[in-house]
């Protein structure tokens, strides 16, 4: 009897169970990332397409009989439109995004804890 108990006793301690495994910290350290990226994308496509909005109305404005002048006037004003519009939500969802997880890494603790009613490690997740 005592064979079987030691054998599975072995076998729980040295297999350890996967079916519950996920590790989150690393999977926040990817979102951040990604989403730190993604922020700073839509950073710069807002302020060139800002840049390229505005400077595309003065242009069509200043040349409304000159095609040629005209036509680079709407070209840079559509490309801006389309950057603003590209730029803007990829900022936006970025940042909230980026908050989001970096709360939820930060939440994510490992803690060891000394009180005489209870000693050991204890994990504490907080959302």
């Amino acid at each position: 009897m005592k064979l079987p108990i030691a054998l599975l006793l072995t076998v729980l301690v040295t297999v350890s169970s996967h079916a519950q495994y996920k590790n989150d910290s690393t999977e926040y350290v990817v979102k951040i990332r990604n989403y730190r990226d993604m922020r700073t994308i839509g950073t710069i496509l807002t302020v060139v397409g800002t840049g390229l909005f505005v400077s595309g109305l003065v242009t069509m404005a200043d040349n409304l009989w000159d095609d040629q002048r005209f036509e680079n006037g709407l070209v840079m004003y559509v490309v801006g439109a389309v950057s603003l519009g590209a730029g803007i939500p990829l900022w936006i969802v970025g940042v909230h995004q980026h908050k989001k997880y970096s709360e939820k890494l930060k939440a994510l603790s490992l803690n060891f804890n000394a009180s005489t009613s209870y000693q050991g490690l204890t994990i504490r997740y907080r959302f």
